[in-house]
């Protein structure tokens, strides 16, 4: 399969996958190969999308250089990872970890794309931010249903696993995060 080939497929995975179409699995290469390629785009998505969401100072600097996000996010990413591991481990069901990526890598590009054109047609704001997140937290419970088989209380414990395990990565940088934001916060009262 080529790599347009898989991206075709992947939308129409996802889009079964939110219409509970039981069929979305058989969309998705799962394989190992899947799950890596499912990973190129999240990684030129980091790459590429991530310094649009830096914010600026005052004078126009930004406090935080794009590498440093681009590398927070892959940390990220990994500490997710990590945690969503442990819980599958946990109920014996760790098999299901790389197609539970794979289609969540999906998912994240394909909401992030939209989102990017959205924002830059002018379509942002609090309300934008909701609705995408709705989105990709209703995906999060029905792919884990599906490719996992989970059920709610086992989802809603695999979502405590990921984000104890993201906190947990980010104790070290505590500091220079808070220190950053009141940087932040003193330059835009300014």
């Amino acid at each position: 399969m080529t790599f347009s080939e898989e991206i075709q497929s992947a939308l129409r995975g996802w889009w079964a996958v939110l219409r509970n179409d039981r069929s979305a699995p058989d969309q998705f290469d799962l394989s190992l190969r899947g799950f890596v390629t499912s990973l190129i785009p999240v990684v030129a998505l980091m790459v590429f999308v991530q310094p649009l969401n830096l914010g600026e100072t005052a004078e126009g600097v930004f406090i935080v250089p794009a590498y440093a996000l681009v590398i927070l996010q892959a940390y990220l990413y990994a500490a997710r990872v990590i945690g969503v591991y442990a819980f599958l481990r946990l109920v014996k069901r760790e098999r299901a970890l790389v197609p539970l990526l794979t289609v969540w890598n999906w998912n994240d590009v394909i909401v992030t794309a939209a989102a990017l054109v959205l924002t830059l047609v002018g379509l942002n704001g609090m309300f934008f931010i909701v609705v995408v997140y709705s989105v990709l937290l209703f995906y999060f419970v029905r792919s884990s249903q599906m490719i996992a088989g989970l059920d709610v209380p086992m989802i809603l414990g695999m979502g405590i696993a990921m984000f104890a395990a993201m906190m947990i990565a980010m104790m070290p940088f505590a500091p220079f995060i808070a220190e950053h934001m009141a940087a932040l916060g003193n330059m835009q009262t300014q």
